[in-house]
């Protein structure tokens, strides 16, 4: 499960590892475009 939150703009941010070609993990945040607003997701 990928754990995220939505910052001010509605967006939902979380966080991703890429994999390096030796190896080495790095995390970087991504932005999910769902097409909806934090109001419609939870209501």
């Amino acid at each position: 499960m990928i754990f995220g939150e939505f910052n001010s703009k509605d967006e939902l941010i979380f966080e991703i590892g890429l994999i390096a070609a030796d190896g080495d993990i790095i995390p970087v945040q991504a932005l999910l475009d769902t097409g909806f607003t934090f109001y419609i997701c939870h209501n």
